[in-house]
């Protein structure tokens, strides 16, 4: 198996496991959107945690989850892709996965 292969099947496997529950899909999806933001940006990228913060809710679907059932999640600020906003790139990659930060 090649390095490739090897790295596509491990994603998968990640992400079907992770996705087993409403907190796993949420966190693999930050995962993803926190590697796509940092990878894409251009200047200064700062990796941070959202950490068990009560007012802090995620939409999923017609529910709202409060962020303080996770333990944590990886969150990226971007100067050169959040325009002034800190963080908007990272929380518009999440609701294109279909997770809405507030």
């Amino acid at each position: 198996m090649n390095k490739v292969s090897f790295a596509v099947l491990s994603s998968v496997l990640i992400t079907l496991v992770g996705c087993s529950t409403h907190e796993g899909a949420i966190k693999t999806a930050a995962e993803q959107c926190s590697t796509i933001i940092h990878s894409s940006s251009k200047g200064s990228a700062t990796l941070k945690g959202i950490t068990e913060r009560n007012n802090e809710k995620v939409l999923i679907g017609d529910s709202f989850y409060n962020l303080s059932e996770l333990k944590e999640l990886p969150y990226v600020e971007s100067d050169s892709l959040d325009n002034g906003n800190p963080g908007s790139a990272w929380r518009n990659c999440m609701q294109k996965k279909g997770f809405t930060i507030n």
